[in-house]
């Protein structure tokens, strides 16, 4: 804090001018947050200390196991030769332990291939399947640049766009630079994984082939290729497109795939033509590529595909070849290769935060329960109160919010065998990756807790996820004043609630028919309102050249601000016991006061004029379009609670005149 600053002049500068003064930055840094930035630092050091302790025999299965798989990382254990010799192996294994023979039974030998590496590898040659949480089944190849960014945000990753995103492929057809470039990699990457073995029949039919696989890929490619603007995660969410296998056999049969086989291989279980599907989005045109390609070519592309696209090529040599040119959604960041390299294999394959869980995570986790409820709570009357709404479309839009949960990612169940481990490096890293993979076809999954925000809304399942570094100030005051609580683990849960009933989800419902044309003219008056509310703002770009804020075009993130500290306000507001803990000493402000530093405290940022720019201004993929300082006083200088508590004169900054009372 500065205490110097006046509250209702500069509430961002009174509440976090402590953070600006004390937080550096440099010309490769142009920007940094208290939340989540210095956070995910804070946790990754602490994972790094954690890792590097000595192994006990008091310690769990699951701690010694990544202690030794860290340990060796550090050491750089892996080598080319092991590599190469762990990967040949493989190669073989998958060509040969099939269990069907491939001159007697090509499309069985071919379907169970495509399921194994799937299950152990992660791998996608010819569509996506996703297990949801619920055991709901996905299965998708309609593919366009906003899917893959979109299946991303929930998690989930798609190997085939690894280095490339689908329009790349489409538009740049026939071949440019880039994808000279990128097929240049393909043999650069199979000679690099498997070395110049010409005497061995197996490596050898892949090197030969890569341009045919490139080919085929192409051609893959361009028929799949389909941006027609759909909302992916609504589509899963409700299983809009419901399925058996059945009739997935029967409309999908120029695949020439086995669904029966193919599922109950890549489920480990028995299924029958009755099985259902929650989502089929698969492009039928595809059976005219597979079916001009020789089975023997469509087989060396699933080979190439699963040793180049997927983790295999990333994490088992971490010295491989890369391909400089990518445009993907998931190019690696060159800090993945550097100290924190380790951390990053390891928190990929393992769950980390449940392995290495805080003694505070208890109270955490009451504190957190006792407040989502009753911000949902708060939140189902804020829409009942919308008045503007008829009652039976209100009442629709609230069964949907009542079903949504918490969950945190400690508390995930994951595989806990770890059998497969041995004293060779890379051996255990491919067991876990598999392990990893597996345990997705099962709905068992975690991400990274960096690839994680602290509290975000998963619309597929239904639940704000709580990611384990928000264990920390400001996101959390271990036996603190309740009051901080609710500015603080209240926020961080309000802000991600809200996306419950933003304009995103309120489109969705219009979509769905949930609400009708006249209340979405509704809104569209009161963004009028908003957006000129916002327009005030101005900043100074990285050229000097002052720019007012385009409230028009952030709408949608303000919306979503002013219901998020609108939700925390009112669940405050009715005071719910959380737990009875001692007042901080030393603090001289009211409760209401202390509410509001605490929440504001979650967006403390730093930025440049040049940050500013790369990542408000040029930034279109942005969820948070403002710099967090006029997202504080915005969303202050609209509540009237707020100049209220601090007693700010009439038509100060923190209290004008013309509000835009949306709740």
């Amino acid at each position: 804090m500065n205490t110097n600053a006046n509250p209702c002049e500069d509430f961002y500068e009174f509440a976090c001018g402590g953070f600006l003064h004390q937080s550096h930055l440099s010309w490769e840094s142009q920007r940094v947050r208290e939340v989540p930035d210095v956070l995910r630092e804070k946790f990754g050091s602490y994972l790094e200390d954690s890792l590097s302790t000595q192994l006990s025999s008091s310690e769990s299965e699951a701690r010694r196991t990544v202690k030794v798989l860290y340990r060796d990382c550090k050491d750089e254990k892996e080598t080319l030769l092991t590599a190469r010799e762990k990967l040949r192996h493989l190669l073989v294994s998958l060509k040969t332990n099939n269990g069907v023979n491939m001159k007697n039974d090509t499309k069985n030998y071919v379907t169970r291939l495509l399921a194994i590496v799937m299950k152990q590898y992660g791998a996608t040659p010819l569509f996506k399947v996703i297990v949801k949480k619920n055991g709901d089944i996905t299965i998708t190849n309609r593919y366009s640049n906003d899917l893959v960014e979109e299946l991303f945000a929930h998690g989930v990753e798609i190997p085939s766009f690894r280095y490339l995103m689908p329009a790349d492929f489409n538009f740049r057809y026939p071949p440019d630079k880039v994808l000279h470039a990128y097929e240049y990699f393909l043999s650069e990457a199979l000679l690099a994984v498997f070395g110049n073995t010409s005497f061995n029949s197996e490596v050898d039919g892949l090197l030969q082939a890569t341009s045919e696989v490139f080919e085929l890929e192409m051609s893959l490619n361009k028929v799949w290729y389909n941006d027609n603007g759909v909302n992916y995660s609504e589509e899963i969410s409700f299983c809009k497109n419901r399925m058996t296998i059945s009739t997935l056999q029967h409309l999908y049969e120029g695949y020439n795939i086995n669904w029966i086989l193919f599922f109950s291989t890549l489920l480990d279980k028995t299924v029958d033509e009755n099985f259902e599907l929650c989502h089929v989005d698969l492009v039928s045109d595809i059976s005219s590529v597979i079916s001009e390609a020789k089975v023997e070519l469509v087989i060396k592309y699933i080979l190439t595909h699963t040793f180049v696209n997927s983790d295999l090529y990333k994490y088992v040599y971490r010295h491989f070849p890369k391909f400089i040119k990518s445009t993907s959604v998931y190019k690696t960041k060159d800090s993945d290769y550097n100290n924190s390299y380790c951390i990053s294999l390891l928190a990929k394959y393992f769950p980390l935060s449940a392995i290495f869980l805080s003694n505070q995570s208890t109270y955490f986790e009451s504190v957190s329960r006792k407040l989502f409820t009753s911000i949902k709570e708060s939140l189902m009357q804020t829409i009942q109160d919308q008045y503007w709404i008829p009652e039976t479309q209100r009442n629709d839009i609230i069964s949907h919010t009542i079903h949504v949960n918490l969950s945190f990612n400690w508390n995930n169940n994951y595989n806990k065998d770890y059998s497969y481990m041995s004293n060779i490096y890379q051996e255990n890293v491919i067991g876990a990756l598999e392990s990893k993979y597996s345990s997705d076809m099962k709905g068992i999954h975690f991400v990274s807790a960096f690839d994680q925000s602290i509290a975000s809304y998963n619309s597929w399942n239904r639940e704000i996820e709580i990611s384990s570094f928000g264990l920390q100030i400001p996101a959390f005051y271990n036996s603190s004043h309740e009051t901080l609580l609710y500015g603080s683990v209240g926020g961080l849960i309000s802000q991600a609630l809200s996306e419950v009933f933003d304009l995103n989800a309120l489109l969705s419902h219009y979509i769905s028919g949930t609400i009708d044309k006249s209340v979405v003219y509704t809104i569209a008056h009161h963004l009028e309102c908003l957006a000129e509310f916002y327009n005030a703002y101005k900043y100074s770009n990285d050229q000097g050249r002052v720019i007012h804020v385009r409230g028009d075009l952030t709408k949608s993130s303000n919306f979503r601000d002013i219901l998020s500290i609108h939700l925390a306000q009112r669940t405050f507001q009715k005071g719910l016991p959380l737990a009875k803990v001692p007042d901080l000493p030393g603090v001289n402000y009211t409760e209401s006061q202390t509410f509001f530093i605490s929440y504001a405290q979650l967006f403390c940022e730093k930025v440049t004029p040049k940050g500013i720019t790369q990542y408000y201004v040029n930034n279109e993929s942005s969820k948070t379009p403002l710099p967090n300082e006029f997202r504080i006083k915005g969303m202050m200088s609209n509540m009237k609670h707020f100049a209220a508590a601090f007693h700010c004169p009439a038509s100060s900054p923190m209290n004008p005149q013309n509000r835009c009372p949306l709740f």
